[in-house]
């Protein structure tokens, strides 16, 4: 999906989003994104909903 959102949309950045299923389910969306970004593109952030509620409460 990210190479086919590079070939059709022209941006200065590109960020990949995961969500609470993809963390339950142990997703490695920053793998994934790894090799992309070796090119320039995109940038992980890691959003599932128990690791940014628990950061939230840290801070």
């Amino acid at each position: 999906m990210i190479e086919a959102t590079l070939k059709i949309l022209k941006a200065d950045l590109f960020v990949v989003l995961n969500g609470c299923i993809g963390e339950l389910v142990g997703d490695d969306t920053g793998a994934v994104v790894e090799e992309f970004q070796k090119q320039g593109v995109p940038v992980n952030a890691e959003t599932g909903g128990l690791r940014a509620m628990i950061l939230s409460v840290m801070k």
